[in-house]
Order: C-alpha cells, then structure tokens, then sequence
C-alpha cells in the first residue's frame, strides 16, 4: 500500500499491447498509442514516492504506457520529511547467466551512501512473509560505513508464508477467545497451531507452500466448539477437513464461524485450566533440545528477553550469565526471532550446551490491522507487551520478561513464587543501592517524587507474568486496541 501517493490507472486504449498484424499499416495511429495512461500525483519527499518510483520503472519497460508524474510538494515541512535510504526489488523479467542459467536473483544495492551517520538496515516485506537475516558478518542495527574496509553485505531468507484468518462465533458474531487451532497434513494432523485473539477473531499459522488441513484443536476447543462454515479454503465439496491450499506468495486469509454444541452452551473456553492437552506452539515457536520430565518443567524458571543488534546482544549474553549464576532452579530462555542476528543464533547452541539451560526462539508477525510502527526499536518495545498472550505454549504458566540490557543480582525463583494477587503483572522496583546513580534516578526529583508520593518507582524492564491470568482477562488484546499512532 502506497499511503503517500495517489496512482490513477486510466482507461486503457486496449487490453494488450500487441504488434500490429500485416492487416494493418504499422503507421496506423491507433498501433502507435499506447495501451495505459498512467497518471501519478505524488509528493517526491515521501515515503510513498521511495516505493512508486522503482514500479514505475519496471511498468515503463514491460507495459505499453504513457506515465505522467505530477510533483505535489509540501511547501514547508517541519522536520526532514525522510530519513532513509529505500530501494525496491523488483526486476521486468526471469534475469540469466551468460551461461543460460538462471540467476541468484534479485537484489538491492545502495551505492553513493553517506559514510558518517550511524545506519540501520531493515526489510519492508507482504504482510505474510517471514523474513529472517541469515547471512550477515556485520551489525545490521549500526552501520557506519566510514568504518567498513569493503561493502556490508546482508542475506536474507524467505521462511515461512502467514495463514491468517478470522473467526467468530456464528451466533452472536463474537470473536471465540482462546479458541485454539492447528495445521497438519494427513500423515501429521499437527504441525503448527494457534490461538484465536480477542482482536477481530484474528489468527495467524506459519505455513509453507503445500496442501493443509485446519482443525480445531484436540481438547477444550474441540469439545465445545464445531466450524460451521468457513471461506477461503480449497475444501472439497462434502469434505469433512478444510484444507487450505498454500499456492503462491500473496496473502492468504480464512474467515471460519464457529458454533458451540449444544451440550456445551453455557461452557467458557476460559473457565478452567486444560492441563491434559498442553499446547505444541510450533506455529510460533522453534524448539532446541531434548523434552525434560514433567517435574522438572514445572520447576524450570521460563525468561523471555528481546534484543536487536550486536551491542544489544552483547548485554543479552551478560544478563543471561546473571541470571544464571543467581538462580538455583533450571532456566529456560526465550528469545524473538525476528530480529535476532545470525551471529547470535549461531552462537546459542554453544552458549547453551556449555551453560546447561534451554532455550525457545519465538516468532510472530504484527498484525496488519495494528497500527505498524515505522522504527524498528518501538516495533521491538512492542512485542515485549502486546503480544505475549500468543507467543508461548500453554503450559508455561508463568514468563518473567528481562531487558536485555539488565544485570540480575537476585534468585528469579523469589519472583516467579510472588503472589500477584489475581492480577496478571507484577513489576519490580527500581534497586536503589548503588549511590553512585544518584543522579541518574529521575524519580527522586520533580513531577515523578511528588507523583510517587513516597511509593518505589517500578519499571517494565523486569517483571513476571501471570500468562493464564493475562488470557483470562484478554489484557494484551486491550492493550492492542488502544496503541495509537506516536
């Protein structure tokens, strides 16, 4: 979607654009039009114009047109209208070798770039595509190129296409919360699952090129609920699976109703804990390591963390040690995905195997229907708050969330143990101990002392999660409805 620029596809001359035929005298001026007029009204400092600049291009050298570009510009602009360097990859046509091989395909280069200012790279892809960096020696998150010897170079991998959906309850029209839904195939009817957001009944699998089936999920949801209708799907007529057909790279969205039986009508999803089916995740999640015994499950302290960049990195695998060294029971990590480097995800089998701790890399995409972020640290903070409800399997009944850049200095066992009274958060306060960052404590000064009132200052940079708790209440979805555009 071009947000900042308006294209007008006027009505064409003719449908193709084809050489005219011995029939007709190619002086013929009706051969010689062309077959669009393509108008565009744009303003060439926008972020509109980065992308419709190189479609342009490529329409000029495929399609028969005439393009006429009308520069609308903003007489005063109270801040540099655009900070970023941006190039669209998109070719007219299948590129070969000398040799009549198929190329390694299309690929952005910047050249000509300002060596000085600190540069972060970043991908703008279709909404349901997981993209990964997969090859890359260099900080992506803190480029400074007067610093680099030769060029940075970046690999980035297409990893799984996003079935999404929404889905209701056919009655009452209400999205069924905590409605939990898989993938499979026939010879495995589980291979990744998910649950179903209060937020317009939204959903979202990782899936890959291939047929599927969808199901409800063995346990509460499948007692209670049955689909009743579905669209979207390649079902066959009088199949009594949906099978989704993944068949191209667009995007492709589900609509489900559902109905509860009639045995269950006064039966909530949420109404008690489902112990006996716990949930796989591996829609969402990526499992390292050998499973443990249910005991030792049950003990294991779960942290989950997100960080961007080597710097950042750096200060995960210091905070990772602390937490180690202070914490008696088993710990098992939690990292995002999406923005781990790949230094870092080689580097954690390692780290893992010498410290002894498990780990979980999770993954999701932010929803399209959310208002999008533009910086990639605010899109970071994000997924720390909005989404927890959907990145963790169903039993892990607790996640303490650490920042990245902290240092532990107690047993995570005394927090995990806290009573949050009924509520689903529970933030820590800020130590005071050190003198020396007397200065820096914001809190013991001005508008937020005379706010506090004598009351510790808490911050979200640790705290403990009630993840059965948050989903009873649906918290991440309110929260989720009320992020505003910054």
């Amino acid at each position: 979607m071009i947000s900042d620029s308006s294209l007008f596809v006027l009505l064409p001359v003719s449908s193709t654009s084809q050489p005219p035929s011995p029939a007709h005298s190619s002086a013929d001026p009706k051969w010689q039009a062309p077959a669009f007029d393509i108008t565009v009204i744009v303003d060439p400092v926008s972020r509109g114009a980065q992308k419709i600049g190189p479609i342009l291009s490529v329409l000029r050298q495929v399609v028969n047109c005439d393009i006429r570009i009308f520069l609308n510009c903003v007489e005063k602009n109270s801040d540099m209208p655009l900070k970023s360097f941006y190039r669209y990859v998109l070719e007219p046509e299948v590129q070969f070798t000398a040799d009549g091989h198929l190329a390694a395909g299309p690929y952005a280069k910047f050249t000509n770039m300002p060596g000085a200012p600190l540069l972060t790279q970043n991908m703008h892809v279709p909404e349901n595509w997981l993209v990964e960096s997969i090859v890359s020696p260099y900080d992506l998150d803190n480029i400074r190129l007067e610093e680099v010897q030769s060029v940075v170079h970046s690999q980035f991998e297409l990893e799984h296409l996003l079935l999404e959906g929404h889905c209701f309850e056919a009655t009452m029209g209400n999205p069924p919360r905590g409605l939990q839904i898989t993938l499979g195939t026939e010879s495995e009817p589980v291979v990744v699952d998910t649950i179903v957001m209060a937020n317009l009944g939204y959903f979202q699998l990782k899936a890959n090129p291939g047929a599927w089936i969808l199901r409800l999920r063995q346990g509460r949801s499948s007692e209670i609920f049955d689909i009743t209708s579905h669209e979207g799907s390649d079902t066959p007529v009088n199949s009594t699976d949906i099978k989704v057909l993944i068949s191209s790279f667009r995007s492709h969205v589900l609509k489900l109703r559902v109905t509860k039986k009639p045995d269950k009508i006064g039966m909530d999803l949420l109404g008690e804990d489902d112990d006996s089916q716990p949930g796989l995740w591996n829609s969402i999640t990526s499992t390292f390591g050998s499973s443990k015994e249910e005991q030792v499950e049950a003990e294991t302290i779960n942290i989950f963390s997100v960080a961007s960049g080597h710097l950042y990195e750096r200060f995960l695998r210091i905070m990772m040690l602390s937490v180690l060294k202070n914490t008696k029971s088993p710990v098992k990590f939690w990292f995002l995905k999406n923005y781990l480097s790949p230094t870092f995800k080689d580097f954690l089998p390692r780290m893992a195997k010498e410290y002894g701790f498990q780990y979980e890399l999770v993954q999701y995409k932010w929803p399209r229907w959310l208002h999008q972020q533009t910086e990639k640290q605010r899109i970071i903070w994000g997924y720390k708050i909005l989404f927890l409800d959907v990145l963790f399997p169903l039993d892990v009944k607790k996640i303490i969330f650490v920042d990245a850049d902290q240092v532990v200095r107690a047993d995570m066992k005394e927090l995990v143990d806290l009573d949050l009274g009924g509520a689903p958060y529970g933030y820590t306060p800020f130590c005071e101990s050190r003198t020396t960052m007397d200065g820096f404590r914001f809190w013991k000064h001005g508008y937020w002392r005379n706010h506090l009132q004598g009351r510790r200052y808490h911050i979200s940079a640790l705290y403990v999660v009630d993840l059965r708790r948050l989903e009873a209440w649906l918290l991440a979805k309110s929260l989720a409805r009320q992020t505003l555009p910054y």
